[in-house]
């Protein structure tokens, strides 16, 4: 597990990142800004912003639990 500031590093090199934020809960994290993560929820159906702090203790709630890939 890593926290939300590591895995922003893959968001800006323009990887997708998936994160689970809840119980059987996965969003994509599509992107950010100096206050904000936007996430895309197929459970809500919809894209969204959360506060750049409340993202990471959401994630944290669940295990800091992160998908991406490397490029070679």
């Amino acid at each position: 597990s890593v926290p939300l500031e590591q895995v922003l590093y893959c968001v800006n090199d323009g990887r997708l990142v998936i994160g689970k934020i809840g119980e059987n809960e996965y969003v994509v994290i599509t992107g950010y800004d100096a206050k904000n993560v936007t996430l895309l929820s197929a459970v809500k159906g919809n894209s969204y912003k959360l506060k750049l702090e409340t993202a990471a203790e959401q994630f944290k709630e669940n295990g800091n639990i992160f998908i991406s890939y490397l490029e070679q």
